[in-house]
């Protein structure tokens, strides 16, 4: 009974890990957007802080406690999605 059980909740469990790996794919296609984004808004001396509340970009300088957030959540998109662009945009952050 226990095997038949098993059985029968397969085709749930799978079509969960679907909806989730889909949910992971489109997660990271907006981040590399967001960060592609980010990006465009930056000089060579800059690095992204936070978002102000009219929407506008806060930036800061690569001594502040958070400069390595960005670079960090680069490698971490580029890990999962595989884009050469966030690979690049990763490496000239950390140089």
């Amino acid at each position: 009974m226990a095997l038949l059980s098993f059985l029968v909740g397969m085709p749930a469990y799978s079509s969960r890990r679907t909806g989730i790996t889909e949910l992971a794919r489109r997660v990271f296609e907006v981040a590399s957007f967001q960060a592609k984004m980010v990006a465009s808004n930056l000089d060579s001396t800059s690095l992204p802080k936070s978002i102000a509340p009219d929407g506008t970009l806060r930036k800061t300088v690569w001594q502040d406690w958070v400069s390595g957030f960005y670079p960090g959540t680069l490698r971490f998109i580029y890990k999962y999605s595989g884009d050469p662009e966030i690979a690049s945009l990763a490496e000239e952050q950390t140089e």
